[in-house]
């Protein structure tokens, strides 16, 4: 098997893109399907993977790349926040709220603790799928449905923290659980959310899931070598994601540069991969993406 560096490039743009999105500059809502791409890649380069393992060690090693640096991350942004009540007029109730038990104390962390959910749904799914040849394409076109009703769920219910981010990363859970069961069809499940999507004018999280997958898509059908620059990129996704909240304060507070602004974007993405880069231990929390010198089944057949 190669590395498809593909992914890994595109990995490092979906974090700027999230970057952008959070800085407010223009084109913020086309940056925010960098979150999407990192749900579509975590739930099919996992999916495979989950089929592999065994329980216990796939829970743990999706632990120790999801959930410890939320713990870290947590630690430092909570810190941050204590630092703003004892030298501003913040108080502990504006500061910390009961629902950062389940998205932190910086909400762009709500991202990992809802991603070792998934994983751990992944698991018996990927085991299931394994003995029931016949049922995956019924069960991939089901996904490709529900991603559907997910977006007409949006268009209608707006809650409040976390279920919105909850709600709004669903379709990207289940539309890339049918690109992994059945890879085939994929550009066709694309293509119909993406047809009923504009029939309906959906408007709502349509928009960041289509250029998400359609991303994937490029990925998978344009691979590339794998190279110390992708490794490069491939590692510093997750910190850019984790410390970029941090650079964007500094320059707003500390720089002065102008919120909502293009220069700030800019520099906050250069600042953000700057800090990366020292960061110890952040790698893409995705399995390694792979793919085979010749087509094959994504879900192993077990041995006998």
């Amino acid at each position: 098997m190669v590395r498809n560096a593909a992914f890994d490039y595109a990995r490092l743009a979906a974090a700027f893109g999230i970057v952008w999105f959070h800085v407010g500059a223009p084109g913020a809502e086309i940056g925010y399907a960098g979150l999407p791409f990192f749900l579509l890649v975590l739930v099919i380069f996992a999916l495979p993977g989950a089929g592999r393992q065994g329980f216990r060690p796939f829970v743990s090693n999706r632990a120790q790349r999801l959930m410890l640096p939320f713990f870290i991350w947590s630690t430092i942004f909570g810190l941050l926040k204590l630092a703003d009540v004892a030298l501003t007029d913040s108080t502990l109730a504006s500061e910390f709220q009961l629902g950062m038990l389940v998205t932190g104390p910086a909400l762009h962390l709500w991202f990992l603790p809802f991603a070792f959910v998934i994983c751990l749904i992944l698991h018996p799914v990927a085991h299931w799928m394994t003995h029931a040849d016949t049922s995956k394409q019924v069960a991939a076109a089901s996904l490709s449905l529900a991603t559907l009703g997910f977006l007409a769920l949006e268009q209608q219910w707006h809650p409040g923290i976390p279920l919105q981010q909850w709600l709004f990363a669903m379709p990207a859970v289940t539309l890339g659980l049918a690109m992994a069961i059945w890879p085939r069809a994929a550009p066709a499940f694309v293509g119909g959310i993406g047809l009923v999507a504009l029939l309906a004018d959906w408007t709502n999280g349509s928009l960041q899931i289509l250029i998400a997958a359609a991303l994937v898509l490029a990925c998978r059908f344009m691979p590339l070598p794998e190279s110390r620059l992708s490794q490069l990129c491939a590692r510093l996704s997750m910190g850019i994601y984790l410390c970029h909240p941090l650079i964007v304060s500094a320059l707003v507070r500390a720089v002065g540069l102008p919120a909502q602004s293009v220069i700030l974007a800019v520099v906050a993405c250069l600042g953000a991969a700057s800090l990366a880069l020292v960061l110890p231990g952040h790698g893409s929390p995705n399995l390694p993406n792979r793919r085979l010198r010749k087509p094959a089944d994504p879900l192993p057949r077990p041995k006998r």
